[in-house]
């Protein structure tokens, strides 16, 4: 019984294309089932189709920057919507995500930001003010998603 559970009940192997990253398989998804459910953070629900479009616009504007492949872009968000969004348009851009735990001590920030020295960082409202000032571009993810609504709307 113990093994008809642990090994015939789990027969969950799956053959993954080796050959694609994580952020281009989730794209592929995107594509197959774009109105499917992706993400489910408390009340808000986000399908596949517009979790691509608000990570394609943190992707075109870290791009807009100059992120290069493999530049570090850290990351100092709750754990939300805005987190997965912001991980997938930094590997959509090429970049490596740092991520920083708003959790931790104001000091232990500092020292992950000079010892990543990354590019550019990510924030929320409510996590802008544990960084201080930066010498790098910090990106507020709803304002990033705000924008690009609203240049949508115009069109």
């Amino acid at each position: 019984e113990r093994r008809q559970v642990l090994v015939e009940f789990n027969a969950t192997h799956q053959a993954w294309q080796q050959d694609l990253l994580v952020h281009q398989l989730f794209e592929q998804q995107a594509q197959q089932q774009p109105q499917a459910l992706a993400l489910v953070c408390g009340d808000e629900r986000v399908t596949y189709a517009d979790l691509n479009e608000r990570s394609n616009q943190v992707a075109d504007v870290l791009l807009s920057l100059g992120i290069a492949p493999d530049d570090r872009v850290a990351i100092c968000v709750e754990r939300s919507v805005e987190m997965v969004v912001g991980l997938l348009g930094i590997l959509k851009a090429g970049g490596a995500y740092v991520p920083l735990d708003p959790g931790y001590p104001p000091e232990r920030l500092r020292y992950m930001l000079e010892d990543s020295a990354p590019v550019a960082v990510l924030v929320q409202r409510t996590t802008r003010d544990l960084l201080g000032a930066l010498a790098v571009p910090m990106l507020d993810l709803q304002s990033v998603n705000r924008a690009a609504e609203a240049r949508h709307d115009r069109v």
